[in-house]
């Protein structure tokens, strides 16, 4: 018994030795290996696309935004895609986004019920289609500038007469130390009045940007180099401008206004939306279910890239377009939400030489102030100008031009702070439009300055 023990226990050790070495050797499955999450959207195949009928929105067949829970894990997500037969194309990491599309969907299915569906699915929390969008705009020694009077705003100047520009350059001409990001379509990098303010031009574009310029517009607005003996003058002279040309579509917007606040932008300009009349031919519906379920989806994800960008380590205040429809700005994507981030989100209008607000303008109680928007001067590509711009496209970088030059003097200022300071430095206006109860104050660029200085200093 004694010998029949002693070989059992040789028996086992040679068996345990033989299995040690054979999984040294490579003989064990190695660790199958956690998936990383999706970084980077894919191309829009314009065959996918198509009008929504309920809505009139370009959309894209079968392609959503997907925000699980926060508590699931990896093994959970596949599961869940899984049973839901989803694909990942891609997705936005900072804010845990996955870019989708659902196989097996009924030929004659709403994407408003593929909506629908997901949603029961316990595990995901928010769920958008993904819809096109588009810019708000309707078609010294610097040599093109006519006479600089304050005191009567007309010529090719005038936008910047209106808002006091000239007297705020007395303080300062902005700083390449300032970074402005411009998220839009369309730049001429190497136009000659931005070129030396352009600090880097990403390209997102897949081939669904149609509005070429519309970018060089905004950014020499904001910034084109002044005193240079070349075309025009920007709200700001000198700027670290940082490009973000987006695609026409909700995804890739997100994706950009990620990327520019991770890449060290403090503010960000937004001249984009939806055009109600000139791309949907029609005004909003407040009796349509459809056009709220529309600007409610979007806005829940760009709720989530607000909250990552407006809190640590970022601090970034939005400056986007009102938008064109003569509506409340409510219905233009994303507005609604400047009332719960009053502090970092400005939406603007746009008036005329005569301080009126422009006719297409949107307006309302999330309107925060208004700047010149009406045959403005500004670049076009190639090296070339215009000054025949309209639209609360244009507006908007007059204001994003102000929060910059502040930001020249003082790089500490939060931004609350700057909020605070562009809204208190503008003039108060006796327009009244459609029953809005208060009127929209109309920024100046000496004003803001000043209250900055006896303020912070």
């Amino acid at each position: 018994m004694k010998k029949s023990h002693k070989l059992s226990l040789l028996r086992w050790l040679l068996i345990i030795l033989f299995l040690f070495f054979f999984s040294c050797a490579g003989g064990q499955e190695p660790a199958e290996e956690e998936t990383e999450f999706p970084d980077g959207i894919e191309s829009v195949n314009q065959d996918n696309v198509f009008v929504e009928p309920n809505t009139g929105m370009r959309m894209i067949k079968n392609e959503f935004l997907v925000k699980f829970v926060d508590f699931i894990d990896k093994e959970e997500v596949d599961r869940v895609l899984n049973q839901v037969h989803a694909k990942v194309l891609g997705g936005i990491k900072e804010i845990e986004i996955y870019h989708v599309r659902v196989q097996d969907v009924p030929e004659n299915e709403e994407i408003w019920m593929t909506v629908a569906s997901l949603l029961q699915e316990g595990m995901i929390e928010f769920v958008s289609p993904i819809y096109q969008i588009g810019p708000h705009k309707i078609p010294d020694s610097d040599p093109i500038w006519d006479i600089w009077d304050t005191d009567n705003p007309d010529g090719n100047n005038w936008a910047l007469e209106l808002i006091n520009a000239p007297e705020g350059w007395d303080y300062t001409i902005g700083s390449s130390d300032v970074t402005i990001g411009v998220i839009d379509f369309g730049f001429d990098a190497a136009h000659e009045d931005l070129i030396m303010n352009i600090g880097s031009w990403y390209d997102d574009i897949d081939g669904s940007s149609l509005h070429i310029d519309h970018g060089t517009m905004v950014s020499s607005i904001i910034a084109a180099e002044g005193n240079n003996n070349i075309g025009m003058t920007g709200v700001m002279w000198e700027a670290n401008l940082l490009l973000f040309e987006c695609s026409t579509w909700s995804h890739s917007l997100f994706y950009n206004i990620l990327d520019a606040a991770v890449s060290g932008a403090r503010v960000i300009n937004l001249s984009a939306g939806i055009n109600w009349i000139d791309d949907l031919k029609r005004s909003p519906d407040e009796n349509n279910v459809y056009d709220h379920l529309m600007i409610e989806y979007f806005n829940i994800f760009i709720d989530l890239v607000l909250k990552k960008i407006t809190t640590s380590p970022y601090d970034v205040l939005l400056i986007q377009s009102a938008g064109n429809d003569h509506v409340d700005a409510k219905w233009n994507l994303g507005s609604a939400l400047s009332e719960k981030y009053p502090q970092n989100y400005i939406v603007v209008s746009a008036v005329d030489k005569m301080d009126q607000l422009y006719e297409r303008s949107n307006y309302g109680p999330f309107v925060a102030v208004s700047a010149p928007g009406v045959n403005v001067l500004s670049g076009n590509g190639e090296d070339e100008y215009d000054d025949s711009h309209t639209g609360t496209s244009c507006a908007a970088p007059y204001v994003t031009g102000l929060a910059g030059l502040l930001l020249s003097i003082n790089p500490e200022l939060s931004a609350s702070q700057l909020y605070w300071l562009i809204f208190e430095g503008a003039v108060e206006s006796t327009v009244m439009v459609d029953g809005n109860s208060e009127a929209i104050r109309t920024i100046n660029i000496k004003n803001s300055i000043e209250l900055m200085i006896n303020t912070y200093f």
